[in-house]
C-alpha cells in the first residue's frame, strides 16, 4: 500500500465523486466529478475537483466536501447560464479537464483507489449507497407532495375522434 499520498494542497485524507442530476433548469448531462480532499500542515481541509478545477477550503474535511459541492453547482449554473454559445461551454470544459495542473491530483487519487481496493473497500458500494439514500428522499418528497391540498382538476388526457378512426 503506498502511504503518505500528498498534493499540492496537503496530504490526501479522502476521494469521492459529485454527481450533477439533471432538471428542468439544469437540463446538462454532466459526467460524475472526482474529487479528492487534502489536510495542510496546519490543519485546514481542502477538497479538490479534479475535472473542474476548483478548490474549497474549510476546518472539517466534511465542510470542505460541502462548500466544494456548493461551488461546482454554482460554477456549472453560472457557466451554462451566462450566454457563452454551448459549443464554447463545452470547449472550456474539455479545456478544464485536461489540464496538465490536476495531473498531481489525478496521480494521488488513483493511488488512493487502489488503495481502498487493497483493503476491500468497494467504491461501487458507496454509491450504491448514496442512490439508495437520494432514492429514499425522492420517495419521501413524493409522499409529501400527494398529502398537499390542491382543487379538484379533471382534465382531457386523450382524445380520438370515431369518424377519423373508422
Amino acid at each position: 500500500m503506498k502511504e503518505n499520498i500528498t498534493v499540492p494542497t496537503g496530504k490526501v485524507v479522502g476521494i469521492g465523486k459529485l454527481k450533477v442530476f439533471t432538471t428542468e433548469d439544469f437540463p446538462y448531462v454532466i459526467p460524475t466529478l472526482s474529487f479528492l480532499v487534502a489536510k495542510s500542515t496546519d490543519g485546514n481541509y481542502t477538497a479538490s475537483c479534479l475535472h473542474l478545477l476548483l478548490d474549497s477550503s474549510a476546518n472539517s474535511d466534511r465542510d470542505a466536501v460541502d462548500r466544494l459541492q456548493q461551488n461546482c453547482k454554482a460554477f456549472l449554473e453560472d457557466l451554462f447560464g451566462c450566454g457563452m454559445e454551448k459549443k464554447a461551454i463545452w470547449s472550456e470544459l474539455h479545456e478544464l479537464i485536461n489540464s496538465k495542473c490536476a495531473y498531481p491530483f489525478w496521480e494521488a487519487y488513483r493511488d488512493v483507489q487502489f488503495n481502498l481496493a487493497e483493503k476491500g473497500v468497494d467504491l461501487k458500494f458507496e454509491r450504491e449507497k448514496f442512490y439508495e439514500e437520494r432514492i429514499q428522499e425522492l420517495e419521501a418528497q413524493i409522499e409529501a407532495m400527494k398529502n398537499i391540498r390542491a382543487p379538484m382538476e379533471v382534465r382531457v388526457v386523450s382524445y380520438q375522434s370515431y369518424e377519423v378512426a373508422a
